[in-house]
């Protein structure tokens, strides 16, 4: 259990593109063997399943059409 780490083997959504707008500022986040880029509130951007439906439970992100 010492070896696990959550945010790259827990990994249950796919890489699919998601759209997403910030409804808050977004640190730079290390998830899925690779960094987000920090994202400031009101900006919009395409990132894997995995990471919009992570950020959209914290309630940082609406998800796009």
């Amino acid at each position: 259990l010492a070896k696990f780490e959550p945010m790259r083997s827990a990994i249950v959504f796919q890489e699919n593109p998601v759209r997403i707008m910030a409804l808050e500022e977004i640190p730079e986040i290390e998830m899925g063997n690779r960094t987000h880029e920090k994202m400031e509130k009101g900006k919009t951007a395409e990132v894997p399943e995995y990471f919009a439906f992570y950020l959209k439970l914290k309630g940082s992100v609406e998800l796009l059409p």
